[in-house]
């Protein structure tokens, strides 16, 4: 159970003068201004497992890696199927929307900082079975193409 305790900020300077908010403080998620629960929607999985998944030889029909890097860095080297899905497009979350959300998604971008927002994103877009790739292409053994 999430306890929230609300406080007063009682003025804060905005363009155009001051006004108040309240923060919404809960003990697992400290400060959280919009007041939605940012309880983990996605998982972590190390480079090791994921490439165990990546050499069973059936279930590739059921998942899905994306590589949420620029393009730039995508073609620099990249876990070989993995469907480049670049964080920093504008249109990133409309996109992840598109994804069928029967599938599980292992995303991963260079060290696992963006793959982990892009989880975050991801599942506020609906999908549920999300596996954010710790340490990305930094922990990364196998091969790239």
């Amino acid at each position: 159970m999430i306890e929230f305790v609300s406080c007063r900020i009682p003025r804060v300077i905005l363009q155009g003068g001051t006004r108040s908010f309240s923060l919404r403080y809960n003990k697992k998620d400290m400060f959280n201004i919009f007041g939605k629960t940012t309880e983990q929607q996605f998982e972590h999985i190390y480079c090791e497992k994921l490439e165990e998944i990546l050499n069973q030889p059936d279930g590739k029909d059921h998942f899905e890696v994306i590589d949420v890097r620029t393009p730039g860095e995508y073609h620099s080297g990249h876990i070989p199927d993995a469907r480049l899905l670049n964080l920093m497009d504008p249109s990133f979350k409309m996109k992840a929307s598109e994804l069928d959300p029967e599938k599980t998604y292992y995303v991963y971008c260079r060290s696992g900082s963006r793959s982990m927002t892009a989880c975050r994103v991801m599942a506020e877009a609906g999908l549920k079975k999300l596996f954010n790739v710790k340490f990305g292409l930094m922990g990364w053994q196998g091969d790239l193409v």
